[in-house]
């Protein structure tokens, strides 16, 4: 009757005998869940589960064995009825993974690059605590019986066609276990392994039996032990999980997690080589391979630990993996041993773990899981080892010799870009767990290594590459770009912060790449935007004006732009505040080239409309926020949207932001201004409500954007920037303006939570003393100002001036004179 509803599965050699001599050179214990991990992640799985089910089944309708003249009643049909292990992942066997389990030492993974397995041992070592595994996957229900107890060594069964659940509901009972369970009227997208845990003593495979404590003791020891160690070099599986499933219980308890917090981050990468290494070896065999098949990945992973619903432990590591040259490591194989790695699924690859939050951890030896050996150092090594009698111990492939060819040699000879990913780690700040004496030894090594390098002339192009434009220089406790460090900085650049020079230890040992990568000799000034947007601010009347220096950037903030090419000025730049709301007829001023809007008007000081138009030295899209109106200018007609027909982009555009409900639709183009939030004097700018007082935003110039621009080739640097406006102090800028009582500059970085005040100078005036600034008479004034001074180490000064304005009469003569002598034009 079975013969009709199923075919035969028995493997084609004794099983219990050959089995118990895995058994005795195999480890047991965590060991167990280490082969399953591993067969789960060949399978490309991204998810184990384990589950200790600690419930018995019913036995009545259970699938009736495939041997003649049995007797129901004799053969204990229950025995597999009990308490169990389960595992369960999300990918399905194909017919060479069922056709592996047929075979004890002769693995179906041997020629698959791609797969960790090789020997076709380790899916055995379950039989260190059942005597029958069984799984569904798919359509199919397999049932492994080794002794031949009940079906002759193994049966599989196509379930769904033959709708074996209806008419032997006991037999799938234990695979219907909530939320996991199966509905077995249908495939089963995934895996699912029972394996009933052995309860007497009548087995020839061993005669050791297990309780359910004793898995959950081997759940323990893993999840304390092993758990992230077993994640570090896998490809696929990013979560494991451990439930138990109590007896008479609903649903499974969650006892364990652990899990790859960034997976959808570095899923690329962790996969690279597995991805890779199939068509690789295709090419190799056809003698198609190019000479330079050297695969690299390197990437940081966070890994969260959980035990049961308690707080969540992350730990982070950095992770690289290389791949050395097939075609080398084949002929060296053909020379010396007359062999090919293809046989022996030598595959030259090495990784390193290294840990990042705690470098008292003991490194551990990998072949893709770990060993039982520690390494006298924090990083953990991973070299593609084969497994030979206990699997506990290393073996070559080959012998020594040929094993350690290309892993020590790899091992000796650090890629140039795994070591500069780990200078990038430093900078980033994911090595923020290191103290700044250990940074600066790690820099140091770092350094060292790239000196070395330097004179080479394709490793100095990779490392200017690499690092140019990022803080890769430690000192004190923070990193620099190359263009804050000088050979000589004066003595009043030498305390503020951003501006460095050279320590003499770098200068020593590491001067001429430091003078290669861009290291300059003395500041030079570029750009002075600073007087005249002052004069912009003293017209509108504002009281207070601010420059905010932004260093941040927010390139990745490009799906809801007003044009694609918006995109290019969302990094850094200059905002400049006050506290006066920008008329419109100011705004239709700001769009005439040197005609300006007030020429008539005796108040203001700027005249001839080119004041504003100084802010094009640094950029080629300034944008206004004022009251309710947003406004952007584009003189190039290159960056904002394309309008009307035929489509054509406008050189200045203008929006009611509340009742265009421009946040909304404009998300990213507003992200940056959420950076000012930390500024008390700015009314919050979040285009829900009206704002108050004026903000320009100046983003810089780049190198990808200069060549786009018709109005200048110059670049400034936000160092720049900082060099000029840091020398200025404001107060002596404010004397003859007649409005601005406050002028402030701050410095917003990445590394900061909120702007940082670099100076602020304040007018201390009296009623009268306002007026008398602010009046336009020929009559002589004179007053007195008290000016309040705040440096970046919040020092305070105050100085007192005298002022004389008015009594144009008197010196009327002589300043025409002396304007004819300068050849000076005075209207």
């Amino acid at each position: 009757m079975m013969q009709e509803i199923g075919e035969e599965f028995d493997p084609q050699e004794p099983y219990t005998r050959r089995l118990s001599s895995i058994l005795d050179e195999y480890p047991e214990g965590s060991q167990i869940l280490r082969e399953i991990l591993q067969n789960s992640d060949d399978a490309k799985s991204t998810e184990q589960i384990f589950i200790l089910d600690h419930n018995t089944y019913p036995s009545n309708h259970l699938i009736e064995p495939i041997l003649s003249n049995y007797k129901k009643f004799d053969l204990k049909l229950d025995r597999y009825q009990g308490p169990a292990l389960l595992s369960k992942n999300n990918s399905m066997f194909d017919e060479r993974d069922l056709l592996s389990l047929k075979k004890l030492a002769n693995s179906e993974k041997r020629d698959q690059f791609n797969k960790i397995g090789v020997m076709g041992i380790g899916f055995n070592s379950i039989y260190h605590i059942t005597d029958s595994p069984s799984f569904i996957t798919g359509d199919k229900l397999v049932i492994l019986d080794p002794h031949r107890w009940y079906f002759n060594g193994g049966f599989q069964f196509n379930f769904v066609q033959k709708c074996l659940a209806e008419k032997f509901p006991d037999s799938f009972a234990p695979f219907r276990i909530p939320p996991f369970s199966i509905t077995c009227d249908e495939p089963f997208k995934g895996t699912l392994f029972r394996y009933p845990l052995r309860n007497d003593t009548i087995s020839d495979i061993s005669k050791k039996t297990f309780k359910p404590n004793d898995i959950l003791e081997i759940f323990r020891k893993f999840y304390e032990n092993e758990s992230v160690n077993c994640l570090l070099f896998l490809k696929y599986v990013e979560r494991i999980s451990f439930y138990e499933l109590k007896e008479g219980a609903a649903e499974p308890e969650l006892l364990y997690t652990i899990h790859l917090e960034n997976a959808d981050l570095i899923r690329e990468q962790r996969r690279l080589l597995a991805e890779n290494i199939v068509p690789m070896m295709d090419l190799l065999k056809s003698k198609k391979l190019s000479s330079n098949s050297q695969l690299e990945s390197s990437y940081v992973a966070h890994f969260c630990r959980q035990k049961g619903n308690s707080k969540e432990d992350t730990v982070s590591w950095l992770i690289l993996n290389y791949l050395n040259d097939l075609q080398e490591t084949e002929d060296f194989f053909q020379k010396n041993f007359g062999k090919n790695i293809r046989n022996y699924k030598f595959i030259p690859n090495v990784g390193l773990a290294i840990p990042l939050n705690d470098l008292n951890v003991l490194g551990r030896l990998f072949c893709f899981l770990p060993f039982p050996i520690h390494m006298p150092f924090p990083v953990s090594v991973h070299g593609y080892f084969a497994y030979k009698n206990l699997v506990c111990l290393i073996a070559p492939t080959l012998d020594y010799d040929a094993n350690n060819y290309d892993f020590l040699k790899i091992l000796d000879q650090p890629d140039i870009k795994i070591v500069l990913k780990q200078l990038e780690i430093c900078y980033n700040g994911l090595a923020k767990n290191q103290t700044p004496d250990e940074l600066k030894i790690i820099c140091n090594a770092i350094y060292e290594y790239l000196n070395k390098l330097f004179h080479r002339r394709n490793f100095r192009f990779m490392i200017k590459k690499e690092l140019e434009h990022k803080p890769w220089i430690f000192y004190g406790n923070q990193f620099y770009t190359i263009d804050k460090i000088f050979t000589r900085l004066p003595n009043e650049f030498k305390d503020n912060g951003s501006l460095i020079e050279l320590p003499l230890e770098y200068s020593v040992q590491f001067g001429s790449m430091f003078k290669a990568m861009g290291l300059q000799d003395e500041i030079g000034v570029n750009g002075l935007i600073l007087i005249i947007n002052n004069m912009n601010a003293d017209d509108a009347e504002a009281k207070r004006f601010s420059v905010i220096i932004d260093e941040r950037q927010y390139y990745d903030y490009n799906e809801s732009l007003l044009s694609e090419e918006m995109n290019y000025w969302q990094g850094p730049a200059i905002w400049i505040y006050n506290d006066a709301e920008f008329p419109i007829k100011d705004f239709r001023a700001l769009t005439n080239l040197g005609v300006g809007g007030k020429s008539h008007d005796d108040t203001k000081i700027g005249r001839f409309g080119t004041g504003f138009n100084c802010a094009y030295h640094i950029t080629d899209l300034p944008s206004i926020v004022s009251g309710k109106y947003i406004t952007f200018l584009d003189p190039n007609g290159k960056f904002l949207p394309e309008k009307g027909y035929p489509p054509k982009r406008h050189r200045g555009t203008r929006f009611n932001f509340i009742e265009k409900k421009f946040k909304k639709s404009f998300s990213d183009q507003c992200c940056p201004y959420k950076a000012l939030e930390g500024l008390d004097f700015i009314d919050h700018c979040d285009f829900m409500d009206t704002f108050k007082g004026s903000l320009f935003r100046l983003p810089l110039r780049t190198r990808e954007t200069v060549g786009k621009s018709e109005i200048s080739s110059q670049l400034v640097e936000i160092s720049d920037i900082l060099r000029v406006l840091g020398k200025i102090q404001g107060n002596k800028e404010m004397l003859f303006l007649r409005n601005v009582e406050i002028c402030s500059l701050h410095l917003l970085r990445e590394q900061y939570q909120s702007p940082q005040l670099v100076w602020q100078a304040q007018i201390n005036a009296s009623r009268t003393c306002r007026g008398m600034r602010k009046s336009v008479t020929n009559e002589m004034q004179i007053y007195q100002l008290n000016i309040e001074r705040i440096n970046i180490l919040n020092k305070k000064e105050s100085e007192q001036w005298i002022l004389c304005t008015g009594g144009h009469d008197r010196v009327k003569t002589k300043f025409e004179k002396f304007a004819r002598e300068k050849r000076l034009n005075v209207t």
